[in-house]
């Protein structure tokens, strides 16, 4: 008499990796629809409809000034940095578009480099690459897409897009 074989058990491991990929992925999906929650609901206080002026909408602003408070607006926006990083143009244009800029426009010399417009006066803040470099820089950016737009300065409204 032949002894029958063992049964073999299925291996369920490919399973148990299946199921915790899925498991981190409802987690990471989760973390960052709040994250992204929490942006958005930044962005419709501060820009969509604010409850008050915001502070780069009242008179007296200059574009130096503009790029403090497009800073400060970036450095206290929560969620996903990067999407606050970008919006930081946003505010500038903004801050930017009543102001007269053919006098600041005209003197800016480094325009022609627009990957460097900018670069001094970010390390003169004080801008740690890692944390606030592409909102200062994205500020800058926006400064010499206007002089480019208005068609003042040392650019000569050529595009600044590299």
């Amino acid at each position: 008499m032949s002894t029958p074989a063992p049964a073999v058990e299925p291996d369920n491991s490919l399973k148990w990796v299946a199921i915790g990929v899925a498991v981190a992925s409802l987690m990471l999906g989760t973390v960052l629809y709040a994250r992204y929650s929490e942006f958005r609901g930044y962005i419709r206080s501060t820009l969509e409809h604010p409850e008050t002026p915001p502070v780069w909408r009242l008179p007296g602003m200059t574009p130096e000034r503009c790029v403090d408070v497009a800073m400060a607006w970036t450095a206290s926006c929560h969620g996903i940095k990067n999407l606050c990083d970008v919006y930081t143009t946003r505010v500038m244009e903004e801050c930017l578009q009543p102001l007269d800029l053919t006098t600041y426009c005209g003197q800016l010399t480094q325009l022609e480099t627009i990957a460097r417009f900018g670069q001094q006066e970010c390390l003169a803040r004080g801008v740690r690459r890692e944390v606030s470099a592409n909102s200062c820089g994205n500020a800058y950016k926006a400064i010499a897409e206007a002089c480019a737009d208005k068609g003042r300065g040392a650019h000569q409204g050529k595009s600044v897009m590299p």
